[in-house]
C-alpha cells in the first residue's frame, strides 16, 4: 500500500525559487559569480568531475516536454502502430481514463517543473518528491523523499491513521511516476527495489538520468507488476545495446535521449540571461553547484 507523509499544497506557477534536483537554488543566489562558474553545454568545474549539464541548462527546453510520452502508453499507440502494419481492426479493449489521478514526480527543478506542468493539463494532482522537500508551485504538493521512502523505516503502510497534520500519500493511487534527476553520486540507483514496491501498476517515465535506476531492478518490477509500462528516453547505458532485454518487452517503450532537446536559440537565451544576471550582480540560475555537481 501507499506511504504517508507530511505534505502542504501549493500554489501552481513558476517559480525561480523553486529548487532541488535540478532547479535553480534560492538560497545561493547570493552575490556575483565569476563567469569561469557559469555552465556551457559539457562544460566541468575545476578539480570536479563534469556536472550534470542536463538539467538547468536544459530549462527552457524542457517547458516543451510534451504529454505524449504519458498520453501515448494511455492510448495504447504502439498497439494501434502495430496493428495498422498488419491491417487488423480489433476494437476490444479500448483505451480508457485512468481511474487514478495522482501523478509522482521525482525531482522538482526546473525539468520536473515543466512535466508537472503538463501533468496538471492532463488532470492529475501532481506530488513532487525532492531532497528538501521545499515547496514548489508547479506542484500540487511537495515532499522530502527521505520521508517518504526512507530506506531504515519498515515498508511503506496504511495501517496508521494519519494525524491531522499529515496528509496521506497513498503511493498504490498513483497512476504515474515521473523521473526527472540529475546524475549525481546521490541520485545513483536512488529507485530502489523497495520504492517501487509501494506502487501498484504505475506507468513510469525517465526523462532525467538512467543512472537513477537499475535496468534489473526496472526489469523485476515489470515483472512484478509494480510498474506496467516503462517509457524510458534515458536508460542505464546509452546508448542501448541491442541485446537488452529492454527491446523486447512489450511494456517499455524506448527513446533515444530527446525528451528535452536544447536547441540553438535556447543556448542563445541561456547564455543572455546568464550574463544579464552577472552584470546584475546576481547568481544565474544556470549557476554550477559544486557541492552538488549539477
Amino acid at each position: 500500500m501507499g506511504a504517508l507523509a507530511r505534505a502542504g499544497g501549493h500554489r501552481r506557477g513558476r517559480d525561480p525559487r523553486d529548487h532541488d534536483g535540478s532547479g535553480p537554488g534560492g538560497e545561493r543566489c547570493l552575490g556575483p559569480l565569476p563567469l569561469r562558474g557559469r555552465r556551457a553545454p559539457g562544460a566541468g568545474v575545476a578539480g570536479r568531475r563534469a556536472p550534470d549539464p542536463h538539467h538547468r541548462h536544459h530549462a527552457r527546453a524542457d517547458r516543451r516536454v510534451r504529454a505524449d510520452l504519458v498520453l501515448a502508453e494511455r492510448w495504447q499507440v504502439a498497439r494501434y502502430l502495430a496493428q495498422s502494419t498488419t491491417a487488423t481492426w480489433d476494437a476490444s479493449k479500448p483505451p480508457a481514463s485512468p481511474d487514478r489521478r495522482t501523478a509522482v514526480v521525482v525531482g522538482t527543478g526546473a525539468m520536473g517543473a515543466a512535466i508537472a506542468g503538463t501533468l496538471a493539463t492532463l488532470g492529475y494532482r501532481v506530488v513532487g518528491l525532492s531532497r528538501t522537500g521545499r515547496p514548489a508551485r508547479a506542484f500540487d504538493a511537495v515532499l522530502p523523499l527521505a520521508q517518504a521512502f526512507d530506506a531504515t523505516s519498515p515498508e511503506p503502510t496504511t495501517s496508521r491513521a494519519p494525524s491531522p497534520t499529515e496528509q496521506v500519500f497513498d503511493t498504490a493511487q498513483a497512476d504515474v511516476l515521473v523521473l526527472a534527476l540529475p546524475h549525481t553520486p546521490q541520485t545513483d540507483g536512488l529507485i530502489t527495489p523497495r520504492l517501487l514496491r509501494a506502487f501498484e501498476r504505475v506507468h513510469l517515465v525517465n526523462i532525467g538520468r538512467g543512472s537513477a535506476v537499475r535496468t534489473a531492478t526496472l526489469l523485476d518490477a515489470l515483472d512484478s507488476g509494480r510498474v506496467r509500462h516503462a517509457t524510458l528516453d534515458v536508460v542505464e547505458r546509452e546508448p542501448l545495446e541491442a541485446s537488452s532485454p529492454l527491446w523486447r518487452r512489450p511494456d517499455v517503450t524506448i527513446t533515444p535521449h530527446v525528451s528535452g532537446l536544447t536547441l540553438p536559440s535556447d543556448v542563445v537565451a541561456g547564455l543572455d540571461a546568464a550574463l544579464t544576471a552577472i552584470r546584475a550582480g546576481a547568481r544565474p540560475e544556470s549557476a554550477v553547484a559544486r557541492d552538488r555537481g549539477y
